[in-house]
């Protein structure tokens, strides 16, 4: 009975790094799909900026454009003041080339703020472009401690089912089946240690007679409140010595 609960033992140690390693391995997806997240942030805000800059710049042609037709009206008003016959149609011009004059004023000061604004998105899309060898590589280096991470829990996960074939199948079918109910039924814990007077699993109290029972180890002796495989560690042994 001893060599049966130290392999449920051995087979509760390696049913739980199991699950972790399946949990691990699950987690690996997501891992990947964050830091794709993160990389197609990146080259969106890198291609905002130097949208931003060619927009703004587009903008500024346009106003150009406006100016170069503004005055050339204002030029053609300037002509005109040299044909005028009465001092009406004089001061009427006069008045059309201030509303030019303030026209191409506002326009200017436009330009000047889309100047501004072209300058600074161009500083931050240069910024962005600097940062980029840098953060490649850092994604490149994750992805592949990812498939280095991958590797090495597959591995692990591959010795684990040949150590659980090699301890389940020296079993007989009725502690087997047993343990395996629990696990099912119990959050993955079938074998829990006696800690001090408590089932450690359930933190339950013991009784005396119990614990002696299952320090002597003739039988397997379940819980009584949460029906786990009750064990007496060495721990407990050295404690109570």
């Amino acid at each position: 009975m001893k060599e049966t609960i130290a392999r449920l033992i051995r087979m509760q140690e390696i049913y739980t790094a199991r699950a972790e390693t399946d949990e691990q391995l699950a987690a690996l997806p997501a891992k990947r799909a964050a830091l794709q997240k993160e990389s197609e942030a990146f080259e969106a805000e890198l291609k905002a900026f130097s949208e931003g800059v060619a927009s703004v710049r587009k903008v500024i042609h346009s106003l150009e454009v406006d100016v170069e037709a503004l005055n050339e009206q204002k030029n053609k008003y300037d002509s005109q003041l040299l044909e005028v016959k009465t001092n009406e149609a004089y001061k009427a011009l006069l008045g059309e080339i201030k509303s030019v004059r303030e026209k191409i004023h506002g326009i200017e000061e436009q330009i000047l703020e889309c100047m501004t604004e072209e300058e600074e998105t161009r500083k931050k899309a240069e910024a962005k472009k600097r940062e980029e060898p840098s953060f490649k590589q850092r994604v490149e280096s994750e992805l592949r401690a990812f498939d280095e991470e991958e590797k090495a829990l597959s591995t692990r996960r591959e010795g684990l089912e040949a150590r659980w074939s090699e301890e389940s199948g020296a079993l007989d079918s009725e502690p087997l089946d047993i343990f395996m109910r629990l696990v099912e039924n119990r959050h993955g814990i079938a074998v829990s240690r006696i800690a001090g007077e408590v089932c450690e699993a359930c933190a339950m109290l013991v009784r005396p007679q119990h614990i002696q029972e299952v320090r002597q180890c003739e039988k397997l002796l379940l819980c009584e409140h949460c029906s786990r495989i009750l064990i007496w560690s060495e721990d407990e042994e050295a404690a109570s010595a």
